[in-house]
């Protein structure tokens, strides 16, 4: 079988993803560690993240298939949303995936939840476990909990190396908003972002998509980050 080239299955290349350099640990440090590393592992690795949204999951598997392609592995990224947006395209894609070095599927309840999948995924999980690959899986609950159709799967997939990622806390929060601040260009000042902390929505996907629309109006009005910007953008 040929090896494909490094790739997303995403409307953007993989030098654009995530990176596993950018991601805030905090308790997710064993994890983060575990990934950097597991391109390098001796035979086939299986991993399986979960965790509620805003954890990061989505920042990991970018970031690993990322950090793959640049030691030259194979390697590809397939989010939930394509099951739920074209389940044909969806299904042809995972499909096409055991030729790779590295496979990270996202939101693995979507997939699930396609006719087809189990069993598409099966053929994956075989495929890279005969070629000694890597699959990394991400989900919002365990897998003992979650009710696989196709107990083959079932038993393989529970017997992953499983870890729980778990939200930051307030300073792991500052420095993730300050991080990515300065990768969009901005210096972001510490009342702001206790202001954001202290008065806005505390959850990370709420606080970057505040963070997201702070940004557009002080591109729009050529404005340093203030707390009288913030308070105007999100109305506090």
């Amino acid at each position: 079988m040929s090896v494909p080239h490094p790739q997303l299955l995403l409307d953007f290349p993989v030098g654009t993803a995530k990176a596993l350099a950018s991601f805030v640990p905090g308790p997710n440090a064993e994890v983060l560690h575990r990934l950097q590393g597991c391109t390098t592992e001796d035979g086939f690795v299986c991993l399986w993240l979960y965790g509620t949204s805003g954890t990061g999951k989505t920042h990991l598997l970018q970031g690993v298939c990322r950090h793959a392609a640049r030691l030259e592995v194979a390697a590809a990224y397939l989010p939930g949303s394509l099951a739920e947006s074209d389940p044909e395209a969806g299904l042809q894609a995972l499909r096409g995936l055991g030729g790779y070095g590295l496979v990270a599927l996202d939101d693995l309840d979507c997939w699930l939840g396609l006719p087809g999948a189990e069993e598409a995924v099966f053929e994956v999980y075989q495929s890279l476990y005969d070629r000694q690959a890597a699959l990394i899986i991400a989900c919002g609950a365990p897998p003992n909990d979650v009710p696989f159709g196709l107990d083959d799967l079932a038993s393989r997939l529970r017997a992953a190396s499983c870890y729980r990622l778990h939200e930051l806390d307030d300073p792991g929060k500052e420095q993730l908003l300050v991080s990515v601040a300065r990768e969009r260009g901005f210096e972001l000042p510490g009342e702001v972002t206790q202001f954001l902390l202290r008065r806005g929505d505390r959850d990370v996907a709420a606080l970057l998509n505040s963070f997201a629309r702070i940004e557009h109006a002080a591109l729009a009005d050529q404005r340093r980050l203030t707390v009288p910007l913030v308070k105007r953008v999100l109305g506090l």
